[in-house]
């Protein structure tokens, strides 16, 4: 649970559980997950793989897996000045559109390129289907596919991974939603066309008063564009705050451990620095704080305190319960 908000948010998750039952054990990979989202910006969300990032938005759309269920917490969206509980099955397409990581998988094979970016002209605003067309290579024109009038009726296995990248883009702009979730939209492309489709995604962002939620692995990229950012760590969200701030003082030791584990290219070389151990099993989570098996300042209090996002300055909240010993640099 956050204790205080931010005014006005356009989105607002607050204890969001969400369960799999394997073979009668139950198992947590999303577990008390609140956050806020302000209209205009870029949170970043980010933490190793398997902490639960991906299944948070997808529970955000209403397209968790079969066998994955939603089972606690609620997401409220504004309408005007008026947070009303929002419908993820209702809201899809309409309010959120969502980039997956790898669109050769997420587009379907057998459609040709305008035929996928027309069909939420299509199904969510009835457009005519000529009409569609012509308004999906427009879309196409406007994410920086060149000569989109031919590669327009490709399919998705004739485009290059960048290529793709941006039909995904397009086929969300169609939906003519205002808040996209992005996936890892750079995931499996080389470092030129990352940048390319980032710059894609902001400039966007400005042009259309977009709202994006962006997972990546990547804090350099977090550093650079998102405005605030959400850390996760074994299904929780253990630090949220303006990107600058928690970069620059994280309040959370794995927070601060992601940021040691950054490279640096500075003369001299010099060892990279790990995080110790390995995240836990989801079917055995340690007691208490979830990090503390790997953090070098945990202490017996750790294994018996509750998960809570506290607020420690401004819009600053850690769920660490002494966020001043990483501070000092003390370890227990």
């Amino acid at each position: 649970m956050v204790e205080g908000r931010m005014s006005k948010p356009l989105l607002i998750v607050e204890d969001l559980r969400v369960e799999i039952n394997r073979h009668g054990s139950i198992v947590t990979p999303v577990d008390e997950v609140s956050f806020e989202l302000q209209q205009g910006e870029i949170l970043g969300l980010v933490g190793e793989s398997g902490s639960g990032k991906t299944l948070t938005l997808k529970a955000l759309m209403g397209l968790l897996p079969p066998g994955v269920v939603q089972v606690g917490g609620s997401i409220s969206s504004r309408s005007g000045d008026v947070l009303q509980p929002l419908d993820p099955e209702k809201a899809r397409g309409r309010i959120m559109a969502m980039i997956f990581q790898e669109p050769a998988t997420a587009l379907n094979p057998l459609r040709r390129v305008r035929d996928l970016i027309a069909e939420p002209f299509i199904v969510g605003h009835g457009v005519a289907r000529n009409e569609a067309r012509a308004k999906a290579v427009a879309l196409m024109r406007a994410v920086g596919i060149p000569d989109p009038e031919q590669r327009s009726r490709a399919y998705p296995h004739q485009l290059s991974g960048g290529l793709r990248q941006r039909v995904m883009i397009a086929m969300a702009l169609a939906t003519e939603s205002t808040l996209l979730l992005c996936d890892e939209p750079t995931t499996a492309l080389d470092v030129t066309i990352q940048d390319q489709i980032l710059g894609l995604l902001v400039e966007l962002k400005r042009e259309r008063d977009l709202t994006l939620v962006l997972v990546t692995h990547d804090l350099a990229v977090v550093s650079e564009l998102c405005d605030r950012v959400a850390v996760m760590y074994a299904g929780r969200i253990v630090e949220t705050g303006a990107t600058a701030d928690v970069f620059a003082n994280p309040g959370h030791p794995y927070t601060a451990a992601l940021l040691a584990a950054v490279p640096r290219f500075e003369p001299g070389g010099g060892d990279l620095t790990t995080i110790g151990g390995s995240p836990p099993d989801l079917r055995n989570v340690p007691s208490g704080c979830r990090f503390r098996t790997r953090c070098q300042y945990a202490f017996e209090e750790c294994a018996t305190a509750g998960h809570r996002l506290t607020h420690v300055a401004d819009e600053r909240q850690t769920a660490c319960i002494h966020p001043a010993w990483i501070e000092r640099g003390v370890a227990i």
